[in-house]
């Protein structure tokens, strides 16, 4: 028999890391360890582990384990449904040859709810699963480990990232940071961010993968700040915050980036390029018009960009989209930064949803410059529109309209 006691206080905290940790609780195998006051829950499937370490109280093993094997999440409902406010909730555990009933009371009301649990776990693989994340930091993390840090600046540039990694489709599944400059390719463009400060030390590339940093955010209410570990060959990852530790381990590093020479061809030719200034605000304003009017299979949110004499004079652009239910027409101004076009009318589908996300990143800016050529998309330097500012360098792919 394995008998404790969980306060309230301490209970909070496990609801809200059990919470916080949903992506490595699903498809684990959750074990519950007890030693000298201690409540460890260990979260284990082929890919991560996870120790969370509390504090209990009234610990007693009587003729028993000092494991047991459980559905956390069941185990953890149940805790919170009997747990008054200002007390503590009692946990009794029996463990037989194939089963283990863990009984959850009230100490004051005696009310009492039994969870049933048929996966044994023989001592020999509780302990190689307890000792697993030490063992793996010794093998791996010991020496020429490279440390990054994760904050809120970091995590929206590598959001909007994994918007485009969803949205291509692509194998691309990492991007790299290097000291301040993040760097990410994929069929819909080329991104690169200046970062407000360096997030790493290390004299080289990190590679950084979106899904761990989905991981990670288990930790974001614990710290503004984290800093991640990676191994010298970037395959495991680890992170450890007061009680809680995760260790990860990574797919192979798929960044593709294209060369020099790659880029001058996409990118607008200088000597025949529109170079605008466009206040994000009012080109956010613009976008706005098409929100919510046009089926969902409108995936990359293109909008009909067209220039004319006529429009240029004015400075302004006109965006256009239309389907069988809804069309929309508006006007965006702009600044001429340079102008060297062979031709003033020209029409491309701009891919706003890209470019919105992108200029949600440095919203705090003002203004945003963009630059494209009036060239088909199958010649040089026509299938690129340049966007700069102070934090961003990025080559966004645009599709000439059929219309």
């Amino acid at each position: 028999m394995i008998s404790y006691n969980i306060s309230r206080e301490v209970l909070n905290l496990i609801l809200e890391d059990i919470s916080a940790f949903k992506l490595i609780v699903k498809d684990s195998r959750h074990i519950v360890y007890l030693e000298e006051n201690k409540l460890i829950i260990l979260l284990e499937n082929s890919f991560n582990i996870a120790m969370l370490e509390y504090e209990i109280s009234d610990l007693e093993i009587v003729d028993s384990k000092s494991y047991f094997v459980c559905n956390i999440q069941e185990y953890v409902h149940s805790l919170n449904k009997l747990c008054s406010k200002d007390s503590s909730v009692r946990t009794e555990v029996e463990i037989n040859s194939n089963t283990t009933k863990i009984t959850v009371i009230n100490i004051n009301t005696e009310f009492k709810i039994s969870l049933m649990n048929y996966d044994g776990l023989s001592e020999k693989f509780a302990q190689l699963s307890k000792n697993k994340v030490n063992e793996l930091l010794e093998k791996y993390f010991v020496e020429n480990s490279i440390k990054f840090l994760v904050s809120r600046e970091l995590s929206d540039c590598i959001a909007i990232i994994k918007r485009s990694m969803f949205a291509t489709g692509n194998e691309v599944n990492s991007a790299i940071l290097n000291k301040n400059k993040l760097t990410y390719c994929d069929p819909q463009g080329i991104i690169g961010f200046n970062l407000s400060k360096n997030f790493s030390d290390y004299d080289g590339d990190v590679y950084i993968q979106p899904a761990l940093l989905d991981k990670a955010s288990s930790f974001s209410k614990a710290v503004e700040e984290l800093s991640i570990e990676l191994d010298s060959s970037m395959r495991f990852a680890y992170m450890k915050v007061n009680n809680k530790q995760l260790l990860v381990s990574l797919d192979l590093n798929n960044f593709q980036y294209p060369d020099d020479s790659d880029i001058k061809y996409i990118e607008p030719a200088l000597n025949n390029q529109l170079k605008i200034k466009i206040n994000i605000a009012e080109y956010k304003e613009a976008m706005s018009k098409f929100d919510g009017l046009f089926n969902s299979d409108w995936k990359y949110n293109n909008i009909d960009t067209i220039i004319t004499d006529e429009l240029l004079a004015s400075n302004s652009l006109k965006l256009v989209h239309e389907d069988f239910n809804a069309s929309v027409e508006t006007y965006l101004n702009f600044e001429v930064v340079e102008n060297s076009l062979e031709t003033n009318n020209y029409s491309f589908l701009l891919p706003s949803s890209y470019i919105e996300d992108l200029l949600n990143l440095v919203i705090s800016e003002e203004n945003v410059i963009l630059s494209f050529s009036p060239i088909d998309t199958n010649q040089q330097n026509g299938l690129g529109i340049k966007i700069e500012s102070k934090k961003i360098n990025a080559i966004a792919i645009k599709i000439i309209s059929v219309s």
